[in-house]
């Protein structure tokens, strides 16, 4: 899980590397560098206000749902994601998934629509990632989350050509 907090929270991961430094430094005590992510999700924690376990379901949810992704469209890899701010929206969506009441539904039909018919691979995938949030975390994507969902992969398909 290291990994993905190194990856996923990169600011207080290095304020976790830097806080380990300094214990070092100031008191002597070596400690193992995942101590720094220890410590990177305890800022989370306070950022976001939530308890350890929350944190680390939604970051094991974003690891979820990027791999999902990467592994439908060839090209979707950490960096392009990372750059593009996908990541940061996927960690915004799986908090509220997992810390906030159900979205009501109220999209826009001919949108979703025309999304269903003209971004087929992308639609799919956003229903793919519905029913494995569905499955996996008991949460429920709406509608207008996937449509929002097929219009970012688009978009980073689109970077990526």
């Amino acid at each position: 899980m290291e990994a993905e907090i190194r990856r996923f929270y990169p600011l207080e991961y290095q304020i976790g590397i830097h806080a380990v430094t300094l214990i070092e430094e100031k008191l002597g005590y070596l400690l193992p560098v995942d101590e720094a992510a220890a410590v990177a999700i305890h800022l989370v924690n306070a950022e976001l206000n939530i308890k350890v376990r929350d944190t680390w379901r939604i970051t094991q949810m974003v690891g979820d749902i990027l791999n999902l992704v990467s592994a439908t469209f060839e090209g979707f890899h950490k960096e392009c994601m990372e750059k593009d701010g996908f990541v940061t929206e996927i960690k915004l969506l799986s908090y509220r998934l997992l810390m906030a009441p159900p979205m009501k539904e109220k999209g826009d039909e001919r949108l979703q629509l025309f999304v269903k018919e003209n971004y087929t691979e992308e639609w799919e995938t956003a229903v793919r990632i519905g029913d494995f949030v569905a499955a996996e975390y008991q949460c429920h994507l709406s509608e207008e989350e996937m449509l929002y969902f097929a219009l970012r992969i688009k978009r980073m398909r689109d970077l990526l050509e």
